[in-house]
């Protein structure tokens, strides 16, 4: 076996290690983190010699088209890699905190840290819930904040140490993602939606919570989006039988040919964020919910479900790199192409029996959660861009309250200004996921007809693209398949489609 194969076999044994561990953390299976033990098996393995190898394997392969683009991915991947073995024993301790950190409020109640995440999402006291964020935010800055801090500036010295000026530039360079420039179009996604958003944010923060729109706290608005008047809608006892009767129309098993686990108890240290875990793709996938009710129940599920399908549904012999790597915004935007079913009404009439006809109000209140979800992130990849544009955190507290109080007219706690922050510029792979979902529903319509999703030819024209895990980017997908380029514009005129009305 030359070197560069034995990389790969190891990188590809070691992911798989990792997302087991993950998925056991996350699950509260286990209360301790140990990713130490995973890296010290291979304590040679995420070098700059061996990085070095990849790069000069790039740049004798240039003939080899299908070589190129598998070492591009692993190339990209393997910075991410080395970066992670620089901050596992922190990462590993950030994880522990979460896991089995214990929140003290109202008058030494304790709950978990995780548990007071799900506390506060279904707490209706407003009182209860300032004084709950207040202890979680204590929380955050004294035990979470120092291991971020710890873990930002490793990384950060990381890519001055290999030559990129910053992590924009090297998430350009690595991902070929301009984040500049889709920051651009999400500030002016804000300059568009702006009177809209405001005027039915007041509406909304005075009917439900009888107060002005300038008063709204970040933890008024995991209350506003919860939607609890339309859980009846969505049964809970029937989640999993429906959602599989809508994939078997298109003749797509739920369970992936047993290559996916439900993990959908309640725990106390169970992650409350839903969580799709591919262990070993595509035969051991693991998807996992915190179940809390309603509407919220079935979109998470719908968006791991279609994380799993997708993973399930690889083809065994793709080369690794495009089962583990690439762009990520395919994936996603294959689990929001299942999670936004709830927010179609073809969907919601065939599978749950209302449409808008019935049930206006909810289809409101969703297309405004989108708005709010979609500003949200814009704020995100400017906070982000301008977080890691400087060499220092000094102000960055302050900064994170502005841009997400700008984008959402929502205080935000300066306490999150990292515990908000996915690694590695996620938020841009999401925001070009839900473009991509948007294009993947429009033309799915065209090609089908708007109940594509009772069709088995949609079924196998999506197990086909599943098929081949993410060798090609989002923007590629699109251009194969002829549709539109990715654009924020279909959303937009979605949401306003109902909430001008």
């Amino acid at each position: 076996m030359d070197e560069l194969a034995k990389i790969r076999k190891d990188v590809e044994s070691f992911a798989q290690e990792i997302s087991r561990e993950f998925y056991l953390q996350g699950a509260g299976l286990k209360q301790e983190v140990n990713f130490n033990k995973i890296y010290d098996k291979r304590p040679l393995l995420f070098t700059n010699e061996n990085l070095g190898k990849i790069q000069s394997a790039l740049k004798n392969n240039c003939s080899n088209r299908n070589e190129l683009r598998r070492l591009r991915f692993f190339n990209e991947a393997f910075y991410g890699e080395i970066m992670g073995s620089l901050t596992r024993d922190h990462v590993s301790q950030y994880y522990q905190t979460e896991a089995t950190g214990k929140i003290t409020f109202e008058n030494n109640k304790c709950v978990s840290y995780r548990g007071a995440m799900v506390e506060l999402l279904n707490e209706k006291s407003r009182s209860r819930r300032e004084d709950l964020k207040n202890a979680l935010d204590e929380f955050t800055n004294k035990k979470v904040n120092p291991i971020l801090e710890s873990i930002f500036n490793i990384e950060r010295n990381y890519v001055n140490e290999m030559g990129f000026p910053d992590k924009i530039e090297m998430f350009r360079r690595l991902s070929g993602i301009d984040l500049y420039s889709l920051d651009k179009v999400m500030q002016r996604f804000l300059e568009e939606t702006e009177d809209v958003y405001v005027k039915e944010l007041s509406k909304l923060a005075k009917e439900k919570l009888g107060l002005r729109i300038d008063e709204l706290k970040k933890h008024d608005l995991l209350f506003l989006t919860k939607g609890n008047q339309f859980d009846c809608m969505f049964p809970k006892n029937a989640m999993i039988d429906k959602i599989a009767a809508f994939v078997r129309m298109m003749g797509i098993d739920i369970s992936g040919s047993d290559n996916i686990v439900f993990d959908l108890e309640a725990r106390e240290n169970k992650s409350p964020r839903a969580f799709c875990s591919p262990v070993r793709i595509p035969n051991e996938v693991y998807l996992v919910i915190y179940p809390k009710g309603g509407e919220d129940d079935y979109t998470s599920f719908l968006h791991e479900l279609g994380h799993a399908l997708h993973f399930a549904h690889i083809d065994d012999k793709l080369e690794f790199e495009f089962k583990w790597y690439g762009d990520n915004s395919v994936t996603e935007g294959f689990a929001m192409t299942f999670d936004h079913m709830t927010m179609n009404e073809n969907w919601t009439k065939s599978v749950l029996g209302f449409d808008s006809v019935d049930n206006p109000e909810y289809f409101s209140h969703r297309m405004m959660n989108e708005l709010i979800m979609l500003r949200r992130y814009a704020a995100k990849i400017h906070y982000e861009i301008k977080l890691n544009a400087g060499r220092s955190l000094d102000g960055k507290r302050e900064l994170y309250s502005s841009v997400f109080e700008s984008a959402t007219k929502i205080k935000h706690s300066p306490e999150n200004y990292l515990n908000d922050v996915d690694p590695n510029f996620y938020c841009a792979r999401y925001l070009r996921a839900w473009m991509f979902q948007a294009g993947m529903h429009k033309n799915m319509a065209s090609k089908f007809d708007e109940n594509w999703f009772e069709k088995p030819d949609a079924g196998s024209f999506l197990k086909e693209l599943w098929s081949i895990g993410q060798k090609y980017n989002a923007d590629e997908i699109a251009e194969q398949n002829g549709w539109d380029d990715l654009s924020i514009n279909p959303l937009s005129e979605n949401i306003m489609k109902y909430l001008l009305n």
